[in-house]
């Protein structure tokens, strides 16, 4: 059963499996390159385990996440606390580690003893996949959707 969550509802403790639209992308690196970096809303760093102070300085790291890819070795990224108040996470350079891009896809999440599993699907994919086991599904401000698997 999925459950819509108004914005600001907050994300729960760590989960082993969770996802978020990507949405845009930023292009941080370059208008001929994909991007790697989303905006997550706030809280979402709880997901990856981190429990950051409210009073948390803006721009500030909250912690590294390593990510096991289709592609290469297991790669380390950072979330942050942007500039807007929102989490921001680093992504693996999408072509070196398996993915063409991020735009427009569903991230999912993986727990692992090594880090976080990941994977970039379009959206059929995703609800074929898991769409019968999203139990919370919580909308940011600008409309992305994300939540956790249970």
């Amino acid at each position: 059963m999925i459950e819509n969550a108004e914005n600001g509802v907050g994300v729960p403790s760590a989960r082993d499996v969770f996802w978020i639209e990507a949405g845009y992308v930023t292009k941080n690196r370059g208008d001929f390159r994909p991007g790697n970096q989303i905006d997550l809303p706030r809280g979402m760093a709880r997901y990856f385990g981190f429990l950051p102070p409210d009073d948390l300085p803006l721009n500030s790291t909250i912690g590294e996440v390593t990510f096991l890819t289709p592609a290469g070795d297991p790669v380390a990224r950072n979330i942050r606390l942007g500039n807007n108040s929102m989490e921001k996470i680093t992504l693996p350079i999408p072509e070196t580690h398996g993915f063409d891009l991020y735009d427009g896809k569903v991230l999912v999440f993986q727990r692992t003893e090594q880090g976080f599993r990941m994977s970039a699907l379009e959206a059929t994919d995703f609800e074929a996949a898991f769409g019968d086991r999203l139990s919370v599904v919580m909308t940011m401000g600008s409309g992305r959707r994300y939540g956790h698997i249970d």
